[in-house]
């Protein structure tokens, strides 16, 4: 190659990249842009469940001990979303909730001790009320002797007895009480008309973002569990989707017998 030749290549090569070069630079730096902002959404929403979660077994505890301490679980805060929940349990007498049979609203978080949290974080919850079977888990009553002697206490043992009439109650699960229907995945569809699964003790759901549009954080079917306005909860470990985001903790008959089991005196 002569001196001309070699002059004209390095000239060449000063100038700069070629657009092709160029081009492909930007498409790197996009991809990458795109990728790096991919994996900071993502774990923010694995956070945020995260923080549900935790939420969760935190109430869940709660409402153990509540149980563990008065004999029965607490009553739904009904007051309407966006007037201000009290974060009281709604009573028309001491220990007596206000509506015969309502099982679902908000958790009455001062009830149990705690202050309401942010309301992307406050959770709604239900019980199971059966009062035919004797056991509408929200009244403390004497089931333990019978018939009632002077020395009768009232105490989590009547509800442990109330635990045991609700579980043959439920078998099978129906629709005319708290219950949940499928996770979308093993346990069928989120249908809360067409796949009846459990009748659990209770049930708490966790909002975080408002991804149906609706106007408040939760989403789907839990929008009327919130507002009493339905018995029906999906099934806890529902995945997101991008219609809802809600995480789901439910304790059974079961669980919580042989939790208050081990604890009472």
């Amino acid at each position: 190659m002569n001196a001309a030749c070699m002059s004209e290549l390095s000239r060449s090569h000063q100038a700069g990249f070629s657009l092709v070069e160029v081009a492909l630079v930007l498409l790197i730096l996009g991809l990458t842009t795109w990728a790096v902002a991919g994996s900071f959404g993502n774990a923010a929403a694995v956070t945020e469940r995260d923080a549900a979660r935790a939420h969760g077994q935190i109430m869940q505890n709660a409402v153990r001990s509540f149980a563990l301490a008065h004999g029965r679980l607490p009553c739904p805060d009904t007051v309407a979303i966006g007037s201000g929940n009290s974060g009281w349990e709604t009573l028309s007498a001491p220990g007596v909730c206000a509506a015969a049979a309502t099982e679902t609203g908000m958790l009455p978080y001062k009830s149990l001790g705690f202050d309401i949290p942010d309301k992307r974080l406050r959770a709604a919850y239900g019980v199971y009320r059966n009062a035919a079977a004797n056991a509408d888990l929200t009244v403390l009553t004497e089931r333990t002797d019978i018939p009632v002697l002077p020395t009768s206490a009232l105490n989590a043992r009547d509800l442990i007895i109330a635990l045991n009439f609700a579980a043959a109650a439920a078998a099978p699960a129906a629709n005319s009480h708290l219950y949940l229907t499928g996770d979308n995945q093993t346990q069928g569809a989120v249908d809360c008309a067409a796949n009846v699964r459990a009748n659990p003790a209770f049930v708490l759901v966790m909002p975080l973002r408002d991804r149906d549009g609706v106007g408040n954080e939760f989403d789907g079917i839990h929008n009327a569990f919130s507002t009493s306005a339905s018995l029906c909860a999906s099934a806890p470990g529902t995945p997101f989707s991008a219609q809802t985001d809600d995480v789901v903790v439910a304790e059974s008959f079961a669980a919580l017998g042989g939790w208050l089991q081990s604890r009472v005196p």
